[in-house]
């Protein structure tokens, strides 16, 4: 009787024994998984933490490009450098760039359009060879969703458009001639010929023709190259990032339109 009863009691130990272990076991398991849940919490936050700073800081450096030098397109490789100097992982910039465009959208109304084109590079290979490489060029700039009207009402004012209007010219007129590598003689040619002359410091409507030429190329609507040859130096141009933005090309046609069916309006400041 004793020694069934002491045998019980031993079962009963044993069975309590194995419970306390297998709770202490459970509460461990629990902790560890906490511990690891925990972490990843923490980096998820701390990653969030990075794309959110990284955010900002392209957001800030397009509005302040923007105040500094309105109109001037700003390069993706200014925005890698940007983020790529904060943080090593290649992938970011992408990110963080499409983040940007979300937060110019939905808290200041600017989209940041993204505009590339084809660009050809001539290096020399030898003393009259030349090889050339074709590189995909990237830029943006930051345009209001305001609509037309509006913006025609309250924001546009008569010097940028006239300016719009000259940029309308300039392009049409190298699109026409082919829009690669024309010759700068060939355009002022076309540009003498609307009453547009390269020495002219007071047009009527453009002011200073030399000092519109050259914030037409600093704005990348056009882009001025140097070419040597047996005969001396000479330039040419070619159309740049700003002139494949489909809503200016969109612009460009509707002018073309009125140019070939004599629809341009004597008060129209694309108008010599």
């Amino acid at each position: 009787m004793h020694r069934r009863r002491a045998h019980g009691d031993g079962e009963c130990s044993f069975v309590l024994l194995f419970c306390v272990n297998l709770v202490f076991c459970f509460l461990r398991i629990v902790d560890v998984v906490r511990v690891w849940a925990g972490r990843r919490c923490d980096h998820w936050l701390c990653v969030q933490d990075v794309t959110d700073k990284l955010t900002a800081e392209v957001v800030r450096y397009m509005l302040f490009k923007a105040h500094k030098q309105p109109d001037v397109p700003v390069k993706r490789e200014e925005l890698t450098r940007l983020v790529t100097d904060n943080h090593p992982n290649r992938s970011y910039p992408g990110v963080v760039i499409s983040n940007a465009q979300e937060k110019l959208k939905s808290i200041f109304g600017l989209e940041m359009v993204e505009i590339h084109r084809k660009s050809k590079t001539s290096r020399s290979k030898g003393a009259s060879s030349q090889a050339t490489t074709t590189a995909d060029v990237k830029v943006y700039v930051l345009r209001s969703l305001v609509s037309e009207t509006l913006r025609k009402k309250f924001i546009e004012t008569a010097e940028s458009t006239t300016f719009s209007g000259f940029a309308l010219v300039v392009v049409g007129i190298i699109q026409l001639a082919g829009g690669d590598r024309v010759p700068e003689e060939v355009v002022w040619q076309q540009l003498r010929r609307l009453g547009i002359q390269e020495s002219d410091e007071n047009h009527q409507v453009f002011g200073n023709i030399k000092q519109a030429m050259e914030t037409l190329a600093k704005q990348r609507y056009i882009q001025k190259d140097k070419v040597a040859s047996n005969e001396g130096n000479s330039f040419v141009f070619e159309l740049a990032e700003r002139a494949e933005d489909e809503a200016f090309k969109k612009k460009l046609q509707d002018f073309i339109k009125k140019l070939v069916s004599g629809d341009v309006a004597g008060d129209d400041p694309i108008s010599p």
